[in-house]
C-alpha cells in the first residue's frame, strides 16, 4: 500500500515538475512601453511559447490566472473570453484593459493576427515608464515562481518596442534590441530576430564617378549579406536602370542578372556599370530574387543619382538688363549635341539667385531659349523664341553693372559673365 502511494506520489511530482519545465519555456518576446499613437492604452507585452507542447497560463484546480509583476506591483493576466492556453509557437500579446476590454483604442487591430491569444490585466494599466528600464516579471499562478524575467532598455525612438533577438535565447541586455518597426510587430516575428532565410542588400552605392556628368559611366557597389541562420542558394542578384521611373524593376530595364549562393553572414560584392548616361536624373535599382526569403523588406534599393553637364555645354547668349519695356531677360543656347533639361538649374546675379521651376525644360542641341520672368514676355516679342517663365523669379539684373551665373542642377557652374 505505501508503494502505491510512494509511486503515486512520484507521478504527482514528475508532472508537477513538468509543468513548470514547460512554464520555463514561456518568455518575454517584445515590451511597447513608449507607443508613438495612444499613451495611455497602447501599451502592450508580449509572451512567447518556445515549447513543443501548450501551456496553460492558469491554475484550472485555484481557478487562477498568472500574472505579471511591473516595476514591484502585481497585476492578474485576465481573458474576456476565458482562453488562457497558449500553444506551442504561438503568441500571447498582453494589452491594456482599455485597448482591450474598453476598446479605447484599435491601433494594433489590423497588425494582430487572428491566431494570436490575447490578455490583458484586471482592471488595469501598465503603467510602464518611458525613461527609466521597466522591470517584468511573468510569475506561475501555483508556485509563484518566475517564468520570465526582463527590464526594458529605454534607448529607442518613440513608437518602436524592445524586441528578443533569439526567442529561445537568455533574456540578456544582448538578446534584445529596438525594433525596426513603427508601433512594433504584436503578435508577429520580431523584425530583429533572424529569419532562417534572409537576403538582403546592405549597400547599393555610386562609387565612380564621384560626381558624374553627361556621357559618363556609372559604377554602382553592390553588397548583399545572407542574415539567415541557413544557406541560401537559388537566388538571383537583378540590376538596370528604372527609365520609367516607377521606382519598380521592370523585365526591359534588367541591365545584370548574377545567382548567387551565401552561407549564414557571407557578404557577396558586385560592381555593376552603366554606360554613357546622357540623361539629367538616373536611377539604379538593385533587386534580389529569392522565393525562399522570410524577410522581402531589404530585397530592394534604389540608387538616385543627379547627372551634371560639363562646362560651357550652355552658354548665356545674349542679356537684356535695361529693357524700354517689360522685364529682364537672358538668352542661353545649347552648343552641345545633346538636349539639356534645365530643371531646377539656377539663375544667380551679384546679390543671390532664382531656382528655374521644377518641371522638365528641354533644349535641344544648337538651339536657344530666352529665360524670361513671365509669359508677359510674348505680348513685346512675337516670333517662333522658345522661352523659359521664372514666373516672376527671376533675377534683378543692375543697370549700372552686374554678374551672371548659369548652374545646373547639381550646383556645377556652367556658365557666368560680368557686364560694367
Amino acid at each position: 500500500m505505501k508503494i502505491n502511494i510512494i509511486k503515486k506520489f512520484c507521478i504527482l511530482l514528475t508532472c508537477l515538475f513538468s509543468i513548470v519545465a514547460l512554464y520555463g519555456q514561456l518568455t518575454f518576446s517584445e515590451v511597447m512601453f513608449d507607443p508613438s499613437t495612444n499613451e495611455y492604452y497602447d501599451e502592450f507585452i508580449e509572451v512567447y511559447n518556445y515549447s513543443n507542447t501548450s501551456v496553460l497560463l492558469k491554475s484550472t484546480v485555484l481557478d487562477r490566472p498568472a500574472s505579471l509583476i511591473i516595476n514591484g506591483s502585481e497585476k492578474t493576466l485576465y481573458s474576456p473570453d476565458d482562453n488562457y492556453l497558449i500553444k506551442s509557437g504561438q503568441r500571447a500579446v498582453i494589452l491594456d484593459n482599455g485597448y482591450l476590454v474598453e476598446q479605447k483604442s484599435n491601433t494594433y487591430d489590423e497588425m494582430i493576427p487572428d491566431t494570436v491569444l490575447l490578455l490583458t490585466i484586471e482592471g488595469a494599466s501598465f503603467g510602464l515608464g518611458n525613461d527609466d528600464g521597466n522591470e517584468l516579471l511573468l510569475i506561475h499562478p501555483v508556485s509563484n515562481d518566475t517564468i520570465s524575467a526582463y527590464t526594458t532598455t529605454p534607448d529607442q525612438k518613440e513608437g518602436h518596442s524592445d524586441e528578443k533577438i533569439l526567442l529561445e535565447g537568455e533574456n540578456t541586455e544582448e538578446n534584445w534590441g529596438n525594433s525596426l518597426a513603427q508601433k512594433g510587430t504584436p503578435g508577429l516575428p520580431n523584425s530583429i530576430t533572424p529569419r532562417d532565410y534572409d537576403l538582403g542588400i546592405i549597400n547599393a552605392e555610386l562609387v565612380r564617378p564621384q560626381r558624374p556628368l553627361m556621357g559618363d559611366d556609372l559604377f554602382i557597389e553592390l553588397e548583399i549579406e545572407n542574415k539567415g541562420l541557413e544557406s541560401a542558394s537559388g537566388a538571383e542578384l537583378l540590376c538596370g536602370l528604372d527609365r520609367d521611373q516607377d521606382s519598380t524593376l521592370q523585365s526591359d530595364e534588367i541591365g545584370f542578372r548574377k545567382d548567387i549562393s551565401l552561407e549564414p553572414g557571407e557578404i557577396f560584392s558586385q560592381e555593376v556599370s552603366f554606360e554613357n548616361q546622357n540623361i539629367h536624373e538616373s536611377i539604379v535599382i538593385a533587386n534580389i530574387s529569392y522565393p525562399d526569403d522570410r524577410n522581402q523588406t531589404d530585397n530592394q534599393k534604389l540608387v538616385q543619382i543627379e547627372i551634371g553637364y560639363p562646362d560651357t555645354c550652355l552658354v548665356i547668349n545674349e542679356i537684356m538688363y535695361d529693357p524700354d519695356q517689360g522685364s529682364d531677360w537672358i538668352e542661353l543656347h545649347n552648343k552641345s549635341s545633346f538636349t539639356i533639361n534645365l530643371k531646377n538649374w539656377k539663375i544667380f546675379d551679384a546679390v543671390g539667385y532664382k531656382t528655374i521651376p521644377d518641371k522638365d525644360w528641354f533644349l535641344s542641341p544648337k538651339a536657344h531659349i530666352a529665360v524670361v520672368e513671365d509669359s508677359s514676355f510674348l505680348d513685346i516679342w512675337e516670333d517662333d523664341t522658345q522661352i523659359l517663365s521664372m514666373g516672376g523669379k527671376l533675377p534683378n539684373f543692375n543697370n549700372s553693372g552686374d554678374e551672371i551665373i548659369v548652374r545646373d542642377h547639381t550646383n556645377r557652374t556652367i556658365d557666368s559673365l560680368r557686364y560694367e
